[in-house]
């Protein structure tokens, strides 16, 4: 995220990253008029006035169908805006990618700004996902490829994409890269 965020109303969306709490305090402190929605089955935040927190087990029993009841909440909790969508390791998080990002193909109800994601070195029986999951994204004419990092102690990997095809998104995120 850029110093934009620290002067407007943000949403952080967290889904399954409890290994990564202390970076998501550290966007809060740094941006203070942001909040955070974590939905884990590990807590790792303390619930207040900017942190919300939800089981993602919980959540999934909300509806009988779990990506009406995951999208419905995250629209009704994030007022149809995430900012920074951030997918961590600890679940399927190529299933995330397909039910938030492409699948959906923008029909959701759900902007999505920007998205960080997180996954470790897969494993071969992934690593079919893992492509499925990265193809899906770059060839989604709304998210563009940012930046690629990889940890080399942990083996873990993030890929940072933008959407440049929403007016919202583009005039907040990428407007320090226009040349006009």
């Amino acid at each position: 995220m850029n110093s934009t965020l620290a002067k407007t109303k943000c949403t952080i969306l967290s889904l399954e990253n409890s290994q990564n709490s202390a970076t998501e305090e550290r966007l809060l402190v740094e941006n203070e008029k942001c909040h955070l929605i974590a939905i884990s089955d590990t807590r790792t935040h303390t619930e207040s006035e900017r942190v919300k927190y939800l089981p993602g087990s919980t959540l999934s029993k909300r509806s009988g169908d779990y990506e009406g009841g995951i999208i419905d909440f995250i629209r009704t909790s994030a007022g149809g805006i995430v900012d920074l969508l951030i997918i961590g390791t600890e679940k399927d998080s190529y299933d995330y990618v397909k039910l938030l990002l492409t699948e959906t193909g923008g029909t959701s109800g759900v902007t999505v700004c920007q998205v960080n994601l997180l996954y470790r070195e897969p494993r071969s029986y992934e690593v079919k996902y893992f492509f499925e999951a990265v193809r899906s994204l770059t060839l989604d004419d709304r998210y563009f490829l940012m930046r690629a990092d990889r940890d080399r102690q942990s083996l873990k990997m993030q890929l940072f994409f933008v959407n440049h095809l929403e007016p919202y998104c583009l005039d907040r995120y990428m407007r320090m890269y226009s040349f006009d």
